[in-house]
């Protein structure tokens, strides 16, 4: 299956045992193997807007209607919504170009 940047971002995450976390926010992405690394997860303001970084290790499916997150990611990686969630660059090996 494939799904666009845009289909992810409209998707509802929620966890194993069905807790809504929120909708996908924005992306981590390892350039090298161009992999989603990590997924930013907003909540809405009702619910006390709160930021989720959730590792794909803790993504257990995704399906064109939701994404389903281990349990854990909602108690790991809730952060206040303030700014990009903790999300810190990772360093990057410099190669010598030929």
């Amino acid at each position: 299956m494939r799904i666009t940047l845009k289909q992810i971002k409209s998707l509802p995450v929620e966890t194993a045992s069905g807790t809504a976390l929120g909708h996908v926010h924005d992306l981590v992405i390892d350039i090298d193997t161009h992999f989603i690394v990590q997924y930013e997860v907003h909540s809405s303001l009702l619910s006390g807007h709160r930021s989720y970084l959730i590792n794909r290790e803790q993504v257990l499916s995704v399906t064109k209607e939701k994404i389903v997150v281990a349990d854990t990611a909602a108690t790991e990686n809730a952060k206040p919504a303030s700014g990009k969630a903790g999300i810190q660059p990772e360093p990057i090996a410099m190669r010598k170009s030929h």
